[in-house]
């Protein structure tokens, strides 16, 4: 054996030693570093520990495991015959491997030139806090976030090539539905043959196939009236979002891949930036996405996916399992790794599962297999319905703990939906069995939080009409019903609201709350000079004072205190 394969051999063996904690399919993943790779992980396989590894991997050590670079320095008995022995070596010091490891590496990565696309915004935190882990400051500057995340982040750039400002707001659901409402009923439109929710889905699944009114009119038969009033009051929901320099979560990624496809100045400059693009969950991608990350590819295409063709359930949101089957055909020679070891469950549940997999008709193939215990056997009962499902529910539960190995705490109860807990909850409480839902109204619905973030959005962009309606009367300043009379105003004269209040007694129309339009207009205006002053901190605090929402929300809770001691139901809301 030469000199140069001694070497290779000793390199790697070395690896193997520091990423032993990896089984061999992980290892392989994590060691690939040039070209498109395909990682199809089942459930419990270790995905986002292999995703996390790999990228601290080539952050440390580029392509160094297999490349077949040996420097002249390097070829020498002795130092070979060193690393050979630590190779051997049963325990080798963390410290001792590092420093050996780090003389191989290949070409490192930049964490800024690494993209990381994750699913949901938990993944998206765990990802950023174990690679903080690994790789300290570091990590700071990696790109890692969800689709719409990324997208917000790039669109507050350069969105202002697209005709919109940087101060853009966004319009969550509740948003979106208070303007399609108000659209419905200006159209003269009816909400019950068409509901705003369902006008909106249409709007989203069109998005998603990125369809701008113009491509979706293209699709609609002459005939199709009912797309055809789609169509009208996707004009006006896209022309009253441009006024009020609004978008919606579809549009993040839509005006993303929009301003990748016409500036190929841009584009180009992220394709060199990005070296190295990492997706996790591909499997639930649609067409937008998978449009922007093609976009994003340079002509290495070092792109990773990561995803589980078993388990693409998000059809109905618009994800294509295409994707995923045929991603080896849209990046020639992609290196396909399959991790199919599990390591959460038991044999049992993984028979099971396998079992029900098998049926899939479309599927790349692999077997999941456990090192774990069998476990106990599953048990399948068949319900007549929603009450013998509940009532089998109590008498099980009931019955285990009258055993006394278990005690009420130690049961959970997982439904789809929550409509199904409403017969769960009724049957807890008809048997006297003590229980708590966890979930309930997230913190970023809750009114208040919705009111104080309206105000942030409107100090930002005086142009979000829909935010200001919200609060131009929270907390009550008897402008009333004058704000609609507000709103005609300036959309005629193509304003924003905000500056029409401040002048309020030009308008004749406006007379009656003239003097607490202007009041508040003044207010917001004087808050909009410490916008990029103040912390953010110091500044919500701020807003919350100057505008009497904090004194108004103390009344609330504190009068009713008043008459008696200790805190009344209203706080305890509050």
């Amino acid at each position: 054996m030469t000199l140069n394969e001694r070497l290779l051999r000793a390199k790697r063996a070395l690896f193997d030693k520091a990423y032993a904690f990896l089984n061999d399919r992980q290892r392989e993943a994590v060691f690939t570093a040039q070209g498109p790779l395909l990682v199809l992980a089942g459930a419990g396989s270790g995905k986002t520990t292999v995703l996390v590894r790999r990228i601290d991997y080539l952050v440390r050590y580029g392509n160094a495991y297999y490349s077949t670079e040996t420097p002249e320095r390097m070829l020498f008995e002795p130092y070979i015959e060193k690393l050979e022995s630590l190779a051997q070596m049963p325990e080798l010091s963390g410290e001792l491997l590092d420093s050996a490891l780090a003389t191989f590496a290949v070409n490192p990565v930049r964490p800024y030139q690494i993209l990381a696309i994750t699913f949901t915004n938990k993944a998206a935190g765990e990802i950023k806090e174990r690679l903080e882990k690994a790789l300290g400051e570091q990590a700071l500057d990696i790109w890692a976030g969800t689709f719409h995340s990324v997208c917000a982040k790039l669109l507050r750039m350069y969105i202002d090539r697209l005709g919109f400002e940087k101060s853009f707001t966004i319009y969550d659901t509740d948003d979106q539905k208070r303007l399609m409402t108000a659209i419905l009923k200006e159209f003269e439109v009816s909400d019950k043959s068409f509901p705003p929710k369902t006008v909106l889905n249409e709007i989203s699944r069109a998005k998603e196939k990125l369809l701008l009114p113009e491509d979706y009119e293209a699709t609609i038969s002459t005939h199709d009236l009912r797309r055809r009033t789609i169509l009208r009051l996707y004009k006006e929901y896209e022309k009253r979002k441009h006024i009020a320099n609004a978008l919606d979560f579809d549009d993040l990624i839509l005006l993303t891949v929009k301003l990748f496809e016409e500036d190929t100045e841009l584009r180009e400059k992220y394709r060199d930036k990005f070296r190295y693009i990492l997706v996790d969950e591909y499997q639930d991608t649609n067409k937008a996405q998978f449009k922007l990350t093609k976009l994003l590819c340079n002509a290495e295409n070092n792109i990773m996916v990561v995803g589980d063709d078993d388990q693409s359930i998000y059809k109905f949101r618009g994800a294509t399992i295409d994707n995923i089957l045929n991603f080896d055909q849209i990046f020639p020679n992609t290196k396909i790794i399959k991790l199919e070891q599990n390591y959460r469950s038991t044999g049992v549940i993984v028979s099971a599962a396998n079992g029900v997999i098998s049926h899939n008709r479309t599927r790349k193939g692999k077997t999941l297999w456990t090192g774990n215990t069998d476990g106990e056997k599953i048990t399948v009962r068949e319900c007549f319905n929603q009450n013998s499902e509940a009532q089998y529910i109590v008498n099980r539960i009931v019955e285990l703990v009258g055993t006394g190995k278990y005690t009420f705490s130690d049961f959970a109860v997982l439904y789809r939906m929550n409509a199904q807990s409403n017969t769960l909850e009724s049957m807890f409480a008809k048997s006297g069995i003590p229980y708590r839902i966890i979930g309930g109204l997230r913190f970023y619905e809750r009114k208040e939080i919705k009111d104080v973030i309206a105000y942030l959005c409107v100090l930002a962009n005086p142009g979000d009409h829909l935010r200001l309606k919200r609060i131009i009367n929270v907390p009550k300043r008897g402008i009333g019903t004058t704000v609609n009379e507000l709103e005609q105003i300036a959309l005629a004269e193509n304003k924003d609201m905000l500056e029409i209040a401040l002048h309020a007694a030009a308008y004749p129309s406006l007379s009656r709350a003239a003097a607490k339009l202007s009041q508040f207009a003044e207010t917001m205006y004087r808050l909009r000079e410490d916008l990029h002053t103040l912390s953010i901190g110091v500044f919500v605090e701020k807003v919350l004072e100057k505008t009497g929402y904090l004194a108004a929300g103390q009344n609330r809770i504190h009068r009713p205190c008043r008459q008696r001691q200790g805190t009344c139901v209203q706080c305890r809301k509050l």
